[in-house]
């Protein structure tokens, strides 16, 4: 059996993982036509790295330090608005894969999980898009629920899905680059 990283080692990792999400943040690609302020970025995959291996403190830390790294040196013209709400989407979509993977680490809770954390951030995202919409974009109830159906909802399934993807592709070669091996649960 492996030895678990020490405080140190957690830490350090952590901050490279957080930084790496901040610098792949800065290459967005706008989705939709219509939304070109739904843009995806693949973030969320170095955050989801540090939660599964690290547990679910350091994701939570991650994602809060790849956006106030974001929000001090680029900054997204949507001030404390698109802070909470990137924090907000991180949160929901790393926390259920990360605490159902943490319980009993295999590949059925980590699937299970990442499935979890898409409808979460889906279903999350849904009100406060709405709250959102109507208070900065000034639009009116039609287009707010077309914006949903239309936008945020589909952009946040497909953003989950992409990050899903990338995470199973790449967990266990990262690590085994990195130099932390794997328990024997991991292995499954």
């Amino acid at each position: 059996m492996a030895k678990k990283p020490s405080r140190l080692l957690k830490i350090v990792l952590c901050s490279v993982f957080s930084s790496l999400a901040f610098v792949l943040m800065l290459f967005e690609i706008p989705f939709f036509g219509a939304f070109t302020w739904l843009k995806y970025d693949i973030s969320d995959v170095s955050l989801l790295l540090v939660g599964f291996k690290l547990g679910p403190l350091f994701g939570i830390i991650s994602v809060f330090l790849r956006n106030i790294l974001f929000w001090i040196l680029k900054g997204d013209g949507y001030g404390i608005f698109g802070f909470v709400m990137s924090t907000v989407a991180g949160l929901s979509f790393i926390l259920p894969p990360v605490i159902f993977y943490n319980r009993k680490k295999s590949m059925k809770n980590a699937y299970t999980g990442l499935v979890l954390g898409i409808l979460s951030m889906v279903f999350i995202m849904i009100p406060l898009n709405i709250y959102i919409a109507k208070i900065m974009l000034n639009m009116e109830n039609t287009k707010v629920i077309s914006y949903i159906i239309y936008g945020v909802a589909p952009f946040n399934f497909l953003k989950g899905i992409l990050n899903s993807i990338f995470v199973v592709i790449i967990y266990k070669k990262i690590w085994k680059i990195i130099g932390q091996e794997k328990t024997a649960d991991e292995k499954n």
